[in-house]
């Protein structure tokens, strides 16, 4: 059973997912799981079959601790959304006609700065 194509959502909430430690295993029959740990052994043990991040708006709009959001023209940028946090550089993606993807956009781009940084940091 072939498994059906991902939407745009979905791959962003799954590039949000592997941020967060997060490993999707296939089963080879279409369905999968997911699972904390890269063993496969492990996965069939332990794992779930729902997406670790949630499909909604409101999951879609957490950003993570200290970062903010607005929406409108900035630097230039029109039709943008724009999140930022103190002492780090803002992030920006272009407003589409799906505002939960340009949330999950939105989020990623923060949650790669905030992995950036910290990884600066090590």
């Amino acid at each position: 059973m072939k498994a059906k194509p991902k939407d745009e959502t979905e791959v962003v909430r799954d590039k949000l997912a592997a941020l967060a430690g997060w490993f999707y295993h296939p089963w080879g029959n279409g369905g999968g799981g997911w699972c904390k740990s890269k063993r496969y052994a492990d996965a069939i043990r332990m794992s779930q079959n729902q997406h670790p991040i949630d499909d909604t708006l409101e999951e879609a709009a957490t950003l993570p601790k200290g970062w903010w959001w607005e929406k409108g023209c900035f630097d230039g940028y029109p039709d943008h959304w724009r999140a930022g946090k103190n002492g780090m550089k803002d992030v920006y993606i272009k407003e589409s006609d799906d505002e939960k993807l340009d949330r999950f956009q939105l989020r990623l781009a923060a949650e790669m700065a905030e992995a950036a940084k910290k990884a600066v940091k090590r």
